[in-house]
């Protein structure tokens, strides 16, 4: 009887690997380990990550908590392969969050699950913490300014957990004006919608209401489209109004 080669098997793992498994595709997630490489991916506990960042937009998280709460397994599964968070691993192995710190507490708000699926941008575990915080800035993976706009302050002021992280309203103001179509979502800078938030800070003064934030939508789409803004990463100026 001739063998099978084993290439032959090696291959079939592979392909079992993109095989639908009620996700878009089943990836291969680790359970976090500060000895993770770049590029892993894995599942990491919401209240172990450390934020880099002071604020969120707490109208946003409520906004898009409500969306989620009405997923099944099977579509929120997806939404989480589809929304991978970027994580550095720090010295004493903790995971810093880069990127997805509104998916995070969305996730705490919506009572939908315990941990995020994440990409390790860089193990940097090794680092001493000034060692450490010089490289996150200089790699721009740490915003240093407060929910009202005031910085740069120290990382060891940076909060602890997501849960703790305050909010800042102009960065609700950033995201629903961009999701409405009048600024375009840029990754490069990285933070682009907290310099859309200081931008709309010092021009559109509100009452943190529902009917205050939505006239302070009404005047923020038309100072997004003036040129005013356009300096800012991801402006359209009157391309915005053709689309």
């Amino acid at each position: 009887m001739n063998r099978i080669p084993r290439s032959w098997f090696l291959s079939l793992a592979a392909l079992l690997l993109l095989v639908p498994t009620g996700r878009s595709f089943a990836l291969a997630v680790a359970k976090y380990s500060p000895s993770l490489p770049a590029d892993a991916l894995c599942e990491v506990k919401i209240e172990d990550l450390r934020p880099t960042q002071f604020a969120l937009g707490m109208r946003e998280v409520k906004m898009r908590a409500a969306k989620v709460r009405l997923m099944n397994p099977q579509e929120l599964d997806h939404y989480l392969d589809e929304h991978l968070g970027t994580i550095v691993i720090g010295p004493g192995g903790l995971p810093f969050v880069t990127d997805k710190h509104h998916l995070a507490r969305i996730l705490i708000e919506a009572k939908a699950g315990l941990v995020i699926r994440a990409r390790v941008l860089e193990n940097a575990s090794k680092l001493s913490e000034p060692e450490f915080w010089a490289h996150m800035k200089e790699k721009k993976w740490v915003y240093l300014y407060d929910e009202h706009g005031k910085g740069p302050l120290e990382p060891a002021d940076l909060p602890r957990t997501i849960a703790a992280m305050r909010d800042d309203p102009y960065r609700s103001l950033a995201w629903l004006v961009r999701t409405r179509g009048a600024i375009t979502k840029v990754d490069d800078p990285p933070f682009a919608e907290f310099l859309w938030a200081n931008f709309f800070r010092s021009r559109i003064p509100f009452q943190d209401t529902d009917a205050g934030f939505d006239e302070a939508v009404k005047e923020a789409m038309k100072l997004a489209r003036s040129p005013d803004a356009k300096d800012l990463p991801g402006f359209k100026g009157e391309a915005a109004e053709k689309e």
